[in-house]
């Protein structure tokens, strides 16, 4: 909700309108042409008999396999991986993201997961929005700040829509 999402959709619509019609929605555009390579609308197709894992497995090896020679990649990431246990999660992302460095590709990725952006300092350059949210109030300025978020709202979100105070405490009490 403090604007992960909509940052990465913004700038995937912006380079195309910049490439296409050479106009966008933003004070200036500076970039060469990019071919944009995306995974952010995540669903499952039980016609297709396809968990999310699997559909996101999918859309990310599309990501990865181009060898971007013609023109650099703009890869737009949204919670890699995320129908899937944590540690796996985390080792494939880490090799994921660890694999498009090596490609001619601009590569952003929106994640919660504080600990793959700790690990990926020094190679990825991080980025956070904040919020401000307690039990009587929800406040986002969507503004994009340097460095790996220090707060979290998942639990505070819990307080505000109005969860028993037994979840919310043990919920705080696990997170200890």
């Amino acid at each position: 909700m403090a604007g992960k999402s909509t940052f990465l959709r913004t700038l995937g619509l912006n380079a195309l309108l910049a490439q296409s019609i050479y106009t966008c929605l933003a004070d200036r555009y500076t970039a060469g042409y990019l071919y944009p390579a995306t995974s952010i609308n995540k669903m499952d197709d039980i016609g297709e008999n396809k968990s999310l894992y699997y559909a996101e497995a999918e859309r990310l090896r599309d990501i990865i396999t181009p060898a971007y020679t013609l023109a650099p990649g703009l890869c737009l990431v949204d919670e890699l991986l995320a129908g899937t246990n944590y540690g796996e999660r985390l080792a494939a992302s880490l090799a994921i993201l660890n694999y498009l460095k090596g490609k001619n590709a601009l590569t952003v990725v929106a994640t919660h997961d504080l600990d793959l952006a700790d690990r990926l300092q020094g190679t990825y350059l991080c980025y956070h929005f904040s919020d401000s949210i307690d039990k009587n109030n929800l406040q986002f300025d969507y503004t994009l700040k340097p460095g790996i978020a220090a707060t979290s709202n998942a639990i505070k979100l819990l307080e505000y829509l109005g969860y028993p105070g037994e979840i919310v405490r043990e919920a705080q009490e696990n997170l200890a």
